[in-house]
């Protein structure tokens, strides 16, 4: 393999407690319930807007005030998203010994896309990334395979030169919707049972795990 896409939230960086906190100051001045840190790990993975809206349990006929909260939740996090989010132990010695090795890095985030490349550059400066792509109305959110497809014209690789790395079920259903060899992380905010019921066809226990593996198979 010769090239990588990684989701960014639970992969590369625990980014759950400032999304968390966001959500939750955000909820406070609705006077919505508050959640634990550990229920936001099945309300992220499928973008900011159904973050929103499973975490104030909204229906599609409240639109205008999933509107005014997601709104909200932007601004809160944009404030909040350096507090506490820390890349995972080991990836960046990760990332730069792929990069050093030759493998084409890209990320694929449903982080909205004006967050994405900001987190990014801010935590991994000294990485290249030949794509960032978050989300944005011009391409539709995981597991839709627009994003990857677009990363693959744009890097001139081919579907089987990559592998698609991330923590959920959206991004082994990414992957396998692309034609990418689809793989999951452990250390992540969904287990095991998640990734092999959605059809992860390696799990990694360790970053790295990642770069041993990538590495041989260059």
């Amino acid at each position: 393999m010769k090239a990588v896409i990684f989701d960014l939230d639970g992969t590369l960086l625990n980014t759950l407690e400032d999304l968390a906190s966001s959500m939750n100051y955000v909820l406070r001045n609705y006077h919505f319930p508050e959640h634990s840190l550990d229920q936001y790990r099945f309300f992220v993975g499928n973008g900011m807007v159904n973050l929103v809206k499973k975490a104030a349990g909204l229906t599609s006929q409240e639109d205008s005030l999933l509107h005014q909260m997601f709104t909200e939740m932007k601004e809160e996090y944009n404030k909040n998203w350096h507090k506490f989010t820390q890349p995972y132990d080991g990836i960046k010695e990760m990332l730069l010994e792929l990069s050093g090795g030759g493998i084409c890095l890209t990320i694929l985030s449903n982080k909205p896309d004006c967050f994405t490349e900001d987190i990014v550059h801010h935590f991994f400066p000294h990485i290249h990334f030949q794509c960032i792509l978050g989300a944005s109305d011009s391409i539709p959110k995981k597991p839709d395979p627009s994003g990857a497809e677009y990363i693959i014209r744009k890097t001139g690789f081919l579907n089987q030169d990559f592998i698609f790395i991330g923590d959920s079920q959206v991004d082994i259903q990414t992957a396998i919707h692309a034609k990418i060899f689809p793989a999951g992380v452990l250390w992540g905010f969904r287990d095991r049972i998640e990734l092999e019921k959605a059809g992860a066809k390696y799990l990694f226990y360790h970053p790295n795990e990642i770069s041993s593996f990538l590495l041989k198979s260059n």
